[in-house]
């Protein structure tokens, strides 16, 4: 690879008045590792373990980007056993779609949403998780 770089930061903006909510949300109901968080300043790193970093970020809308906010996202957290991430976050409160449903490609999927609106998946690949054997 040619590239130089060495991680990846996945960005989400949500309303000011949203912020705690949603970096609770990252950390306890999804629990992932905070690396750093102000509250003051509406700004939280989360670590995904495997490189990549998730930033929620409070930010005040103006004209012409009121779409930032609750739309689709587009993150998606592979796991290796859907089935028993689902139970794991349903138990922390987590408020999926519905239960974890095979798609037509192969994968299986839930969809969920954070306190801010915005949509996220769990993914389980095909041949690589639990319910493939």
């Amino acid at each position: 690879m040619d590239a130089p770089f060495i991680g990846l930061g996945l960005r989400i903006w949500v309303l000011p008045d949203e912020f705690a909510a949603t970096a609770d949300f990252y950390g306890d109901a999804l629990g992932l590792t905070c690396a750093w968080r102000d509250d003051a300043s509406r700004v939280a790193t989360y670590e995904l373990g495997f490189g990549p970093t998730v930033v929620i970020e409070g930010f005040e809308p103006r004209a012409g980007r009121e779409r930032l906010f609750g739309r689709e996202t587009g993150i998606s957290l592979e796991v290796a056993d859907i089935q028993a991430a689902y139970t794991i976050l349903s138990a922390r409160g987590v408020a999926f779609e519905a239960p974890p449903a095979p798609q037509p490609w192969g994968a299986v999927m839930a969809f969920f949403q954070d306190p801010a609106g915005n949509s996220h998946t769990l993914l389980e690949r095909p041949g690589k998780g639990a319910a493939n054997g």
